[in-house]
């Protein structure tokens, strides 16, 4: 199971990246769409540090995919942490500011930072900018506790995710709640 799982890895680091973009999706030839889409690239990369922790407790690191996915996640995670503004958010499509803050993808990519720098994975300046994210996202919290500015479902294609129409949904939150705990873990 183990060896399926880096081999899954595997198969969608090459589907699902080049040197200029993580994908959402992939066809027979290649990337489809979705390029640096910023909630696409928190499945991907709390996939990876999950699917690590998880090969790790089990003590299969003696893979040689399992030394290639964690090369790939410390790429991705700095790939991605170029895109962070200067209040720590990401935007709906991270290379495209005019796609505005999506909060989900904010509290996902800071929750993917703060697993890896926990896991030991990757360093102290991650933990910083998951720390940053944390700090700003909590100017988007309603009084009754939702998290607002999070991109649409992306049933609605690229355009509905590019256009600055935002939402309020319980989803956000688990993300929201996956950085809190990581923050607040003292181990």
């Amino acid at each position: 199971m183990a060896q399926k799982s880096l081999q899954q890895l595997t198969l969608r680091t090459k589907l699902l990246t080049d040197e200029k973009a993580i994908y959402q999706r992939a066809g027979k030839n290649g990337p489809e769409g979705y390029a640096n889409w910023g909630r696409g690239t928190v499945w991907y990369l709390l996939g990876i540090v999950k699917t690590l922790h998880l090969l790790k407790q089990g003590k299969f690191t003696n893979q040689p995919e399992f030394q290639e996915m964690e090369a790939e996640f410390k790429r991705a995670a700095k790939f991605v942490a170029q895109y962070q503004n200067t209040d720590g958010l990401w935007y709906s499509f991270l290379d495209r500011p005019a796609t505005e803050i999506d909060t989900t993808a904010s509290a996902g990519l800071a929750a993917a930072f703060g697993w890896g720098y926990k896991l030991g994975y990757l360093d102290g300046e991650y933990w910083q900018k998951a720390r940053q994210a944390y700090s700003s996202l909590l100017s988007y919290i309603t009084p009754d506790g939702f998290l607002t500015h999070m991109s649409q479902i992306n049933r609605g294609g690229e355009e509905l995710q590019a256009n600055g129409y935002r939402v309020i949904s319980q989803f956000a939150l688990g993300l929201l709640g996956q950085l809190n705990f990581i923050l607040m873990d003292k181990r």
